[in-house]
């Protein structure tokens, strides 16, 4: 974080976070969880670094990261 920017997660992201990695973990390879992991730090460096990278959704002033396929953050 050299710009000044950082992402702070919520107490429900950080428990669906969980969520979906146990789910992970249970019915896929590790190389899944191991690649979205990595795909969600990609991305949290991409918006640390300009967080207007991503188009604004519905609601105003929030702006939808797509991370993977079936993976967003907000």
């Amino acid at each position: 974080m050299e710009n000044g920017y950082k992402v702070l997660w919520t107490e429900k992201a950080l428990s669906e976070l969980e969520e979906i990695s146990n789910y992970l973990k249970n019915r896929w390879p590790e190389v899944v969880t191991v690649n979205l992991k990595k795909a969600i730090d990609f991305t949290i460096n991409l918006i640390e670094e300009n967080p207007k990278l991503y188009p604004k959704s519905v609601k105003e002033n929030i702006h939808k990261a797509v991370i993977l396929k079936y993976n967003s953050l907000y």
